[in-house]
């Protein structure tokens, strides 16, 4: 479902798991007021999102924080977009209704959890993997591993967290790595 929808990041050498807000409408059972082409990379706090980053909105008192994120998408409840301080806030970006705004959140949460979802062409931002080591994009590397210099990693792996591959190690194609 995902295979297509990734953007190769050359500064990490990784592949950036993009989800269309379309999709991710559809598998949250969510209203979407916005463009369904619109990519979303990542779940962030409102106050930490960026542009082409989720948010979600649970309780009404961080409506009034609205104005100050760069979200690029918010999902909240509809009634919250009726109150006054979602109105004054004349957020840009696009919108996801849900009926639940937790649970929504938790959904979109697994959605975006690349390895236990076996969405290929992800590396978990608190893997290590050395310079020189290029991860397919048909490979998903969890959190906590660590690739040293000189391996070779094959199509359709996954690498479980935890996981040490030394130097020079040939990991074949369609391997899969628990610690």
């Amino acid at each position: 479902m995902f295979d297509s929808l990734s953007d190769f990041q050359p500064e990490t050498k990784r592949y950036l798991p993009l989800i269309a807000l379309g999709e991710l409408a559809k598998q949250l059972g969510a209203t979407l007021n916005g463009d369904p082409e619109f990519m979303v990379a990542s779940i962030n706090t409102l106050s930490d999102a960026g542009a082409n980053e989720l948010a979600f909105i649970a309780r009404p008192e961080f409506l009034a924080q609205v104005d100050q994120s760069a979200a690029g998408a918010l999902m909240l409840s509809p009634a919250m977009t009726e109150s006054e301080p979602f109105k004054a806030a004349n957020f840009p970006g696009h919108i996801l209704l849900v009926d639940d705004p937790y649970l929504g959140y938790a959904q979109a949460s697994r959605l975006f959890d690349t390895f236990f979802n076996d969405r290929p062409g992800s590396v978990h931002p608190q893997a290590t993997v050395a310079d020189d080591v290029v991860i397919p994009p048909s490979t998903c590397v969890a959190a906590n591993v660590v690739i040293e210099a000189g391996a070779n990693i094959g199509a359709h792996c996954k690498i479980g967290s935890g996981c040490y591959i030394g130097a020079g190690v040939q990991l074949g194609d369609h391997s899969l790595l628990h610690a």
